[in-house]
């Protein structure tokens, strides 16, 4: 069996990929409204994206409230199941989101709605992984 590290590079990467990700839309040719729905996608997006990573590579301490030593102490499958609960809804919103974006950009949906929807989407999905519990 391989020996479950402790390391955060994959977490210092994606943080600096994900911020660098926010200066794309600042810099295309496009009306601001275009810009900030495509700020809100990167932002949800990411969060799936790291998500993701957590799942593939077995990282579930980088969620807040678990200890590197529970997570040492599971099985991988176990870890991997852990992380695929939290993957799916990050995952689910995030495509639900980007299906959003293009109909409000389309109908013109004020940029205050966006927000809204954005962020107590996110918030809502944040807070409902907090029912998953560690195996």
């Amino acid at each position: 069996m391989e020996e479950y590290k402790k390391s955060y590079k994959g977490l210092v990467i994606w943080l600096i990929l994900y911020m660098a990700a926010f200066f794309v839309p600042v810099f295309l040719p496009a009306e601001i409204k275009l810009i900030t729905l495509l700020c809100y996608n990167i932002m949800i997006i990411g969060c799936a994206v790291l998500t993701y990573m957590i799942y593939k590579n077995e990282k579930i301490y980088w969620y807040s409230g678990i200890f590197y030593e529970d997570a040492a102490k599971m099985t991988s499958p176990q870890r991997k199941a852990y992380a695929f609960k939290m993957f799916k809804r990050f995952a689910v919103f995030a495509v639900l989101y980007v299906i959003y974006s293009v109909i409000a950009y389309v109908t013109g949906v004020h940029s205050g709605v966006n927000l809204a929807v954005a962020s107590i989407g996110l918030v809502g999905v944040a807070l409902s992984t907090l029912n998953i519990k560690l195996e």
